[in-house]
């Protein structure tokens, strides 16, 4: 799986490597199961807002695994001020934008750089699929 980011006239890719998983996955919001032992976390993400070139001020660890029917996402996600509350103005139309609290995949799959498939979630459960 690759993760395309775009810095201005410059294209890195960022390469993700996925193994299946032969184990259970229990879907209750901990990773603790068996099969999340060995998978290699994503990291170092950038932002969107306000600049798209610049690494994520609240940094995530994203981790992926498949077997012949599902593929598996699991989400470390780290609050840098557990004090606060979260920003979500509302729950459809502000989804996007900056000081949104949420997490989105974009998946290229017709790895054009131009289609994809979006799934996005926040701390409130709030998601959207594009």
């Amino acid at each position: 799986m690759l993760f395309h980011v775009n810095h201005a006239q410059e294209i890195k890719k960022k390469t993700v490597h996925i193994n299946e998983v032969n184990s259970t996955i229990n879907i209750d919001g901990v990773l603790d199961d068996e099969a999340w032992v060995n998978v290699e976390p994503a990291r170092d993400f950038i932002q969107t807002f306000p600049y798209d070139s610049s690494l994520s001020i609240s940094q995530c660890e994203v981790l992926l695994t498949y077997n012949k029917v599902y593929l598996y996402v699991g989400i470390k996600c780290n609050d840098t001020d557990p004090g606060s509350d979260f920003v979500m103005l509302s729950q459809r139309r502000d989804f996007r934008g900056p000081g949104i609290e949420s997490v989105n995949l974009i998946f290229d799959t017709f790895r054009d750089q131009t289609n994809a498939y979006t799934f996005g979630i926040n701390p409130y459960g709030y998601s959207v699929k594009d």
